[in-house]
């Protein structure tokens, strides 16, 4: 562990790269399966949690197979088809290359910020739990 704290400058990598060189290929390689496996399946997280909520709240019209509040299988069908979208819209903009993709990030960023004030306004907007937005 004190290889990793101080090891210095990191030209390139990040985490893995600081870990493989300081520990060796034996725990580089571990570390670098893991990483691929937990990004793999936070990515399909992601995507299936973005249309749910595109799905349940932004827009319930554009639902291809039908009204999915009285069967969850239109609901999953819905995630298939629009979750393949996303993936091949995600796909296009890491094959541009890293320039585009940090461009990118201050999108991701306003959207992020965007949510928490959208939140905070939502706790103090319906602060007596009145039922006026049924």
């Amino acid at each position: 562990m004190s290889a990793i704290a101080t090891n210095g400058v990191v030209p390139a990598g990040g985490s893995y790269f600081m870990i493989s060189r300081s520990l060796g290929p034996e725990f580089g390689g571990a570390v670098g399966l893991l990483f691929y496996t937990a990004t793999t399946v936070a990515a399909a997280m992601y995507i299936i949690g973005a249309v749910e909520i595109l799905l349940t709240y932004m827009a319930p019209g554009i639902s291809i197979f039908g009204d999915f509040t009285k069967d969850a299988s239109i609901m999953y069908n819905n995630f298939r088809v629009f979750g393949t979208i996303l993936l091949w819209i995600m796909c296009t903009i890491v094959s541009i290359g890293v320039a585009f993709v940090s461009k990118f990030a201050a999108v991701a960023l306003a959207c992020v910020i965007g949510s928490i004030i959208a939140i905070l306004v939502g706790i103090f907007y319906n602060i007596n739990g009145s039922d006026k937005l049924q």
